[in-house]
């Protein structure tokens, strides 16, 4: 067997499982064999025979190097996983040693919307000239409104006073102004109303440009001579040609390459004007011909061309792009799949009393929606009757909430996804109401696996997250009466529910309540007997204000949908007042109750939440121990370290146990990150032996091709095999000795 590195590392057991053959010889030995006679002796035959096994050896290499690569990639997503983990701790220990007494809203910062705008870094006032500008020459800048502006140049005196003048007298929606400081005065090019972006196009002339010394775009980087055209010379037609510079605040995208898009390509995207739309091609099309396709559609996303010839979809309206629907070359891992440029700037914190589910857990866009695996589900039903369902697929370690919260978008019932980074300890999640009047309920087929990743969201009807409100993994809980997983709803109106939970209604009960709308309703059993299902389909079918539904804790429950109150006037049998098995109680919403309320409550959630996480992040990680059998026992201890944290049980009532399973955690993530540095440094090393793997591989080739090309002497031979020895004493001289056994066994 061959072994690489030190038997006490775990890494062993990979490298073990391949097997040089010790019939093939060492290089020095093929070297020494192939001097031994003339070129047309057959030697070269038998050298070209060999490497073909040198090439074997080759393969044996990448393969075991794969793996380790595989590995790593995965440690490190467990690594966040973990940390997230440790960050739920903290904010537990946080919340334990100093619970609020307010009832206050948590404070937000002020929100300063980013400007758009291009600011000069040198000093630049009204009356400096404008430095190499000649007749002809040109600034052009064209605004997101559509507006254009075109200043050609008369002649070499012209100043940036009269530049700047003639541009604000043209009113596009952009402005220029000059600032004054303490280190002289600076030239801003900015949006007139702070939300309508523009380009310095492409069709400027370099020679004008330069004077804006440190603009930069957040989209292009900084200035650059190439983003602009040479004097008076013309820009380039259909999209070629330099491309400027281009400002705004909105989030963008753009596609990993270049190239034709292939036939059958389909794109599905949306911007912050909340209208889905999609493009497609059914023959092939150009990038030019999507980026005229996609800007008549005249949405709040433009299609544009990037300097280097790529793709890129901007919102025009500070919001960001999402994408749902991606065929032919959009799809993931083709080459014009797209990728995110830029995301959109924090945006205005949602009002106290929004209608939110907020998650006191710290995510962002690009957190992965940990404890997800194949056929597990989000769903949202929103009170306007429209439904959205996330499946989590094959790929479901990889799904992070952005795109969960672009899906979302893009199925447009009314209720989205927002990350909010202008709140303290943030980012933090939101899922929300468009228009803050339609309410909507998670519903209890998602899964409690990817809800406690939402950890702190409360419910004015239903209480904080419990994980028995969802389904447990990819099952499918059961329905009517006999579920038991009826998820959360959120919403502003008042509401009513029965004091115990929804039964088999007698003949005879009634209620009669007036809506929002001032209209009195009745509903009644009638006759016989019949189930709560049916009182919640007719009073739905009535259309009004008022809608019926399971709560969380199974009971039955009537509530407004507009805000307004719900007024009982008459209840029997069943339903009469104090003496009834269903009769109803008020369930008032009151404003959502954020983390630092209700501890002891909000701290027993959090410790089921906890355990719930160590339990998947320790079965991940001993799957992925036995997966490819790299650091095998590290990972697998490392599972046993997380495993062993205290559980959360005892975090509502003891600082101790936060603090004992906050050291399981971080002892876990340390021994990551000890892993993670040791593959690291073995990756290092046996790439560089790969590539001199590989470049002695071609020097041996080329040698044996030579030696059947021409008739080379006894000494021509001996000279050429003494420059390859020599290649392969350098290439083993900086290893240590061992590094260089294993490099020579590996060459077989």
């Amino acid at each position: 067997m061959t072994t690489i590195g030190s038997a006490a590392f775990p890494y062993v057991s990979l490298f073990d499982a391949y097997t040089v053959s010790t019939t093939v010889p060492q290089v020095p030995a093929l070297i020494d064999k192939v001097t031994l006679g003339p070129s047309r002796s057959g030697i070269s035959y038998d050298t070209l025979s060999r490497i073909r096994e040198f090439d074997a050896g080759n393969n044996r290499l990448l393969n075991v190097l794969r793996p380790i690569d595989d590995t790593e990639d995965a440690l490190i997503a467990l690594r966040n996983d973990v940390s997230s983990l440790r960050q739920l701790a903290d904010d537990a220990l946080t919340l334990k040693t100093a619970p609020p007494t307010t009832t206050t809203p948590p404070p937000v910062t002020p929100f300063t919307p980013q400007p758009i705008e291009a600011r000069t870094t040198v000093p630049l006032d009204q009356n400096s000239p404008v430095d190499g500008a000649m007749a002809g020459m040109r600034l052009s800048i064209s605004a997101d409104n559509g507006e254009d502006f075109i200043f050609t140049f008369q002649n070499g005196t012209t100043t940036w006073g009269e530049v700047i003048a003639s541009l604000n007298a043209a009113e596009i929606g952009v402005r220029g102004r000059f600032e004054a400081g303490t280190d002289g005065t600076r030239l801003v090019l900015e949006s007139a109303n702070g939300k309508t972006g523009f380009r310095l196009n492409g069709t400027s002339s370099r020679q004008v440009v330069d004077d804006l010394v440190g603009i930069s775009s957040r989209y292009d980087g900084e200035y650059a001579a190439a983003k602009f055209t040479d004097g008076v010379g013309s820009a380039g037609t259909g999209g070629a040609g330099p491309q400027g510079l281009t400002f705004g605040s909105g989030g963008a995208l753009v596609t990993a390459g270049t190239g034709d898009f292939e036939a059958g390509s389909v794109l599905r995207f949306i911007g912050s004007d909340g209208v889905p739309r999609q493009w497609g091609t059914l023959t092939g099309a150009s990038i030019r011909q999507a980026m005229l396709d996609i800007n008549a559609m005249r949405g709040s996303v433009v299609a544009e061309m990037t300097a280097d010839g790529r793709l890129r979809l901007r919102d025009t309206q500070g919001g960001d792009v999402g994408t749902g629907r991606a065929q032919g070359s959009f799809a993931p891992g083709s080459p014009l799949a797209l990728q995110r440029l830029v995301d959109a700037p924090p945006q205005p914190s949602l009002a106290p009393d929004a209608i939110a589910a907020r998650a006191s857990a710290q995510l962002d866009r690009d957190s992965r929606v940990s404890g997800a695996t194949n056929g597990m589900r989000f769903s949202i039903t929103a009170d306007n009757g429209n439904s959205f369902t996330y499946t989590f697929g094959m790929d479901a370690d990889t799904v992070t909430w952005g795109q969960v919260a672009d899906a979302l978008a893009l199925a447009d019932i009314g209720v989205r996804i927002r990350f909010d980074e202008n709140q303290i300890g943030s980012p933090r999640l939101s899922i929300h109401s468009v228009d803050d009047r339609l309410g909507f309920r998670i519903n209890g087929i998602s899964s409690r696996q990817v809800m406690d990743d939402l950890f702190g969201i409360s419910s004015p009807y239903d209480g904080p997250f419990r994980a028995e409100m969802f389904a447990d993994g990819a099952e499918w809980p059961a329905v009517g009466l006999a579920a038991k997983e009826h998820g959360m709803t959120f919403g502003r109106g008042a509401a009513v529910k029965t004091l115990g939970p929804a039964q088999t209604i007698s003949a005879g009960s009634s209620i009669t309540f007036i809506d929002g709308d001032g209209i009195q309703r009745s509903w009644s059993a009638s006759g016989s007997s019949t189930s709560p299902i049916s009182l919640i389909e007719d009073i739905k079918s009535l259309r009004s204000s008022v809608t019926a539904e399971l709560a969380a804790d199974g009971s039955l429950r009537l509530r407004s949908l507009d805000g307004r109150p719900i007024t009982i006037l008459e209840q029997t049998a069943d339903f009469a007042p104090e003496t009834g098995v269903m009769h109803f109680v008020e369930n008032r919403p009151a404003p959502d109750v954020p983390l630092e309320r209700n501890a002891q409550e909000q701290l027993a959630s959090m410790g089921r939440v906890i355990n719930n996480r160590i339990a998947n992040l320790t079965s991940t990680l001993a799957g992925l121990a036995y997966s490819n059998n790299v650091a095998f026992n590290e990972i697998l201890a490392t599972a046993s370290t997380l495993g062993a944290a205290t559980p959360g049980d005892n975090w509502a009532t003891s600082e101790e146990a936060i603090l004992t399973t906050r050291d399981g955690i971080v002892s876990a993530l340390d021994q990551i990150n000890l892993t993670l540095a040791q593959l690291t440094d073995r990756l290092s090393t046996l790439t560089a032996m790969e590539e001199r793997y590989r470049e002695i591989g071609v020097d041996l080739k080329n040698f044996a091709v030579e030696m059947l090309d021409s008739y080379l002497s006894w000494e021509e031979a001996r000279d050429m095999a003494q420059g390859i020895r020599q290649k392969l004493t350098q290439a083993t001289s900086n290893m240590g000795s061992d590094q260089a056994r294993d490099f020579l066994l590996l060459l077989g």
